[in-house]
C-alpha cells in the first residue's frame, strides 16, 4: 500500500513552543484497529522469526514486495514503537547494553563486560520424572539469593503404590545483565506474518477506517 501516512489526519504543530510558529505535521498518533475477525483468525497469519538486521521495511519488501507495507506487519503484531518492540540488530544491541550498563563498570571494565560477569536473575527448577511414561513436570521460579543459595541441587526417587517411582530433581541456574538483554530482544522476534494473499484485503480495510 502505497503513501501510508497519507491517510493519516494532519495537525497544527506549536514548533518552538511560544505559540507563534506553526507547522502542518501528520498526526503519527492516529489510533486505529482492525476487526478481531481479521487480527484473530489464524489461517491467515504464520509464525515467523526475525533474523538479525531485519528490519520492518525490510521484511515487508521481503515478503510483500514493497517497503511501504511494513505498516502491516506492526499493526498485526500490535506494534507502535519499533525502537522499543522490535528486536535490535545484535551490533547495536551489543552498543546499547554496553551504555545502559557503563554507569556500573569499574576498574577499566566497559558496561558490556560488567553486564556478562555480574548477575541480574536467579532460578529454581524443580521436575518430576515418571521413567515408565516419560512424562516430565517441570517448574521454573526465580528466587532471591539467599534461597538460591540455600537450595542444593538434589535428585530424589519417590517410590509409589505398587512396583513404581518417579524422581523428583531440583537444579538452579543463573542470568547474567547480558543473558537477560539478550534473551529479552530474541523474545521480540517471534511475530505474526499476515499471507501475501490476504494483503489486498487487508489494506482495504484500512483505507474503509479512514474513509
Amino acid at each position: 500500500m502505497s503513501k501510508y501516512f497519507n491517510y493519516f489526519n494532519q495537525v497544527y504543530y506549536d514548533i518552538f513552543g511560544d505559540n507563534k510558529t506553526y507547522d502542518t505535521i501528520t498526526n503519527l498518533t492516529t489510533k486505529f484497529s482492525f476487526s478481531s475477525a481479521i487480527k484473530d483468525n489464524s489461517v491467515l497469519f504464520y509464525k515467523y522469526s526475525v533474523i538479525d538486521g531485519e528490519t520492518p521495511e525490510v521484511l515487508a519488501h521481503k515478503l510483500y514486495g514493497s517497503s511501504e507495507r511494513h505498516w502491516i506487519l506492526l499493526s498485526v503484531n500490535n506494534i507502535t514503537d519499533p525502537r522499543l518492540e522490535w528486536p535490535i540488530e545484535q551490533r547495536s544491541l551489543m552498543d546499547l547494553i554496553d551504555k545502559n550498563y557503563a554507569q556500573y563498570a569499574a576498574n577499566g571494565q566497559s558496561g558490556l563486560q560488567w553486564s556478562q560477569s555480574n548477575i541480574h536473575s536467579r532460578y529454581i527448577i524443580e521436575k518430576q520424572l515418571n521413567p515408565i511414561t516419560s512424562d516430565i513436570t517441570s517448574r521454573t521460579y526465580a528466587v532471591d539469593s539467599n534461597t538460591y543459595n540455600t537450595t542444593e541441587i538434589s535428585t530424589t526417587n519417590i517410590n509409589l503404590p505398587g512396583s513404581g517411582f518417579v524422581t523428583n530433581s531440583t537444579e538452579k541456574f543463573t542470568q547474567t545483565f547480558y543473558e537477560y538483554e539478550v534473551e529479552k530482544n530474541d523474545d521480540k522476534r517471534t511475530i505474526k506474518i499476515l499471507k501475501p494473499e490476504y494483503v489486498p484485503a487487508f489494506e482495504q480495510e484500512f483505507r474503509n477506517i479512514f474513509q
